[in-house]
């Protein structure tokens, strides 16, 4: 049975792919600090999957920490997730994003390295791409990193390039677009103690609560005039992830867009919110920010080709599975 570290393994992505991996018969070790995840959500892993769940609490930046674990056990593959992730957040707290993301990284990769691990898999963003000004957005587009966590992921694509030319071992880097809506079986979705909403999130919210929302911009040259992103539904993303964790061959760094391929516009997003609540919300629209881009989408071609990859939820499923979702936390002590 493949045994498989995740560092970040209770986040959002952290849960998802661990389910997806768990369902193909991996033996599965999370590693996370806790400090923006929730202690029920390993529980119920632990309940329907049993011992071929290990969790273990603590800072991937830690060392001696990390380095025990690698001694008890047999990677044969280690995912790296474990990273600060709000582009607001690292804004605000430049040195503390480059701090934690790149040292948990390093530490990562000199265990890997020291333990023999076989592969190594790492959580990038399509945040690296900035405002390219073309869309879709290929995997040999320059990138451009327009906040302290996009810098982050960039350097880290860069370490890992660098640690893989002395040490041969192979890697795969996911350039995740946006990740949205939750697995309702299990009821893991995008959700934090720290409070931060991406944006589907914020509008189910909203609307579920009656809050009047504020967007800006309805001015773009899109089809509605709102700005389209590419998002996909993280169910969809972890069964991807599980796949080519699987069927690789690659023994170099394989750089991968992992992302739906069309986009959806923000105008579109709220209109569906609508249909699926049979309610009215509230919005306005404020001036556009003329440094964000109109149009942003991944292009998933290198990906499907590769790896024959299929995604079997839209824009209607991603949103009802997020309105179910919140709904459950909801009705329950989380905080939200």
């Amino acid at each position: 049975m493949e045994q498989i570290l995740i560092t970040g393994g209770a986040g959002y992505l952290g849960l998802n792919i661990s389910l997806s991996l768990l369902t193909q018969d991996c033996e599965i070790f999370i590693v996370d600090d806790m400090k923006n995840s929730f202690e029920e959500h390993i529980s119920v892993l632990i309940k329907n999957f049993g011992s071929r769940v290990s969790f273990y609490q603590g800072d991937v930046c830690d060392y001696e920490f990390m380095k025990s674990i690698f001694e008890k056990h047999s990677f044969d593959n280690v995912i790296h997730l474990a990273a600060y992730k709000y582009v607001s957040e690292s804004v605000e707290k430049p040195e503390l994003y480059k701090a934690n993301n790149i040292e948990s990284l390093k530490t990562i990769l000199n265990l890997c390295e020291e333990f023999n691990v076989s592969r190594l898999s790492f959580a990038s963003s399509a945040v690296v791409y900035g405002n390219t000004g073309s869309t879709p957005i290929n995997e040999d587009c320059t990138l451009s990193p327009l906040s302290p966590y996009a810098k982050t992921k960039c350097d880290g694509e860069e370490i890992i390039k660098q640690w893989h030319a002395q040490t041969k071992i192979p890697a795969t880097i996911f350039r995740f677009s946006n990740p949205a809506g939750a697995n309702t079986k299990f009821m893991f979705g995008d959700h934090s103690k720290k409070g931060f909403d991406n944006l589907i999130p914020y509008i189910v919210k909203s609307a579920i609560n009656d809050n009047e929302m504020t967007f800006k911009g309805n001015d773009h040259p899109t089809r509605d005039g709102t700005p389209v992103r590419d998002y996909i539904h993280v169910t969809d993303l972890a069964d991807i992830v599980a796949k080519v964790l699987n069927t690789s061959k690659n023994s170099g760094v394989e750089i991968l867009n992992v992302s739906r391929g069309t986009g959806f516009s923000l105008l579109e997003i709220v209109l569906t919110t609508e249909k699926l609540l049979n309610k009215k919300l509230k919005y306005q629209f404020t001036n556009r920010n003329n440094n964000e881009s109109s149009v942003s989408i991944l292009d998933s071609t290198k990906l499907t080709q590769s790896y024959s990859t299929i995604h079997k939820f839209g824009l209607e499923e991603i949103i009802s599975s997020q309105i179910e979702f919140y709904k459950h936390i909801s009705s329950k002590r989380f905080k939200i």
